[in-house]
């Protein structure tokens, strides 16, 4: 499967391996900091929009999920999958568009994660 990806995780080694992770699975991945430097990616003229989101739920300037807001403000629907340290966060469950990663997580979740923001509902990672 081919998808582009957003990613934002302040912890650096984090990124990297995530990075490398979304690369595995067939993402072109543009990797940033913090929520800020999310957010100007996403707002940045696109010749080929983000396929899914994957950021941190705490981040420094903005977190995932002040992203993800300030987008579905904007009318932008593209699935967001919150890496975070919790289960869920309440006030967001429920949501479209929204898939939680809790840590630790491996490949398989990652995967599997990614898949269902993609809109594949059982999690299964598709082949090209």
């Amino acid at each position: 499967m081919s998808f582009r990806v957003a990613l934002a995780d302040d912890d650096p080694l984090l990124r990297g391996a995530l990075g490398h992770m979304l690369a595995a699975m067939g993402g072109k991945v543009v990797a940033v900091a913090d929520g800020g430097d999310l957010m100007a990616a996403l707002e940045a003229p696109q010749t080929e929009p983000f396929d899914v989101v994957v950021a941190d739920t705490e981040m420094p300037t903005l977190s995932g999920v002040d992203v993800m807001n300030r987008c579905r403000a904007s009318g932008d629907a593209t699935p967001f999958v919150l890496i975070t340290d919790y289960v869920s966060i309440p006030e967001l469950s429920g949501l479209d568009g929204v898939v939680f990663l809790e840590k630790p997580f491996g490949l398989t979740a990652l995967e599997a994660a990614v898949a269902r923001a993609l809109g594949d509902p059982a999690g299964q990672r598709r082949s090209a």
